[in-house]
């Protein structure tokens, strides 16, 4: 397998560093492709995306159903999961160090949540997140780095578009786990998708404002769904604008996740350019890529030959060459995580197939 070298932070960052309050704000890291760095390079990764303004880092997840565990978890249904229990320990020191924001995910399990899953299963699934919750609060509570908790189980208004289904996401799920992190004193952020192809702008603010009459998350991240070709960039800020709407209405702040790639590789500058300048348009009040493993690749030679003719402000001295830990190539991740996802056409009953990567992104 190629290696590729850790100076992508700087070749994506490049378009944004002249102004990193209109750049991006926040990353998301998955673990995909960092789980298995050492100390020094997870340290060297935040403190170089800290120099670029980018203050929040994202870990998607602490238990992958299937995949990984991603801290010393003695919960018996995450003992079956491969071992990476370093990575979330690793970078709360990083993150302290160098002077970032750190959102803990919590537990992920998408059986059944395309179905969409009956209460009892929400119920299952909101205990399982719960008891990891109290566990990386009694590990790692007192880390003043923590800032809160991502919620991994990404909603959709596709798949509890009637008023009997959200009410079931509410109440057996979204709302006593958003409980259970205020009453230890965090915030709670999520990121939902949506597909323009099946909703509205007004339909996608009516779910949300409807969801929000008893759900009090912190943060919504609205995915902005351009990687996985949910909207188009003509569309985009209208349905920002829904959300960001919603959000207004209920004091909840207004984030955009800003999908980076583009099939199995890291997308055009210039369209994430577009994207990033949408999400701010669209009255953001923090902009996040989606994700690091994203950043893998032939893209980022091409990102980098395309900004160094292009780009005046030079980065910070030994941002280059400083780190020489392997990269991982996000195609091998990108290639096997995509998958077919039948659902039911609620109002047709007809099934359809929609291609939903691991994250809907």
């Amino acid at each position: 397998m190629a290696r590729f070298y850790f100076t992508f932070i700087l070749l994506l960052l490049l378009p944004f560093s002249a102004s990193a309050s209109k750049g991006l704000t926040g990353v998301f890291d998955a673990g995909w492709s960092t789980w298995y760095f050492g100390a020094d390079s997870i340290e060297s990764m935040h403190s170089r995306l800290h120099q670029m303004g980018i203050t929040e880092v994202i870990l998607q997840y602490a238990i992958v159903e299937g995949n990984h565990r991603y801290y010393p978890s003695t919960l018996s249904f995450t003992q079956d999961e491969p071992n990476r229990d370093v990575f979330i320990p690793q970078s709360i020191t990083a993150a302290e160090k160098a002077g970032n924001g750190l959102w803990l995910g919590l537990y992920y399990n998408d059986d059944n949540w395309w179905v969409p899953p009956s209460a009892s299963q929400l119920d299952t699934l909101l205990n399982r997140n719960i008891l990891v919750l109290k566990e990386l609060v009694a590990l790692y509570g007192t880390r003043e780095v923590i800032k809160g908790f991502y919620l991994p189980q990404e909603i959709a208004r596709y798949y509890w578009q009637t008023p009997a289904l959200a009410e079931r996401l509410t109440s057996h799920f979204l709302q006593p786990l958003t409980d259970s992190i205020h009453k230890m004193g965090f915030k709670v952020i999520s990121a939902p998708f949506f597909n323009a192809e099946l909703e509205s702008p007004s339909q996608l603010q009516s779910f949300f404002e409807g969801l929000f009459v008893t759900w009090k998350p912190d943060i919504i991240a609205i995915q902005d769904g351009i990687g996985v070709d949910h909207v188009t960039l003509a569309k985009l800020g209208t349905y920002l604008r829904a959300v960001q709407q919603a959000c207004v209405k209920n004091q909840i702040e207004f984030w955009v996740d800003v999908e980076l790639f583009e099939d199995d590789k890291l997308a055009a500058s210039t369209r994430i350019r577009a994207q990033v300048d949408s999400a701010w348009q669209a009255f953001a009040t923090g902009v996040v890529g989606y994700d690091l493993s994203a950043l893998g690749g032939k893209g980022l030679d091409s990102l980098f030959v395309l900004q160094a003719s292009t780009v005046s402000t030079k980065p910070p001295l030994g941002l280059l060459n400083s780190v020489s830990t392997p990269f991982k190539n996000h195609k091998t991740y990108q290639i096997d995580g995509k998958r077919l996802q039948k659902t039911i056409d609620l109002e047709s009953q007809n099934q359809r197939l929609i291609r939903v990567p691991i994250k809907n992104h």
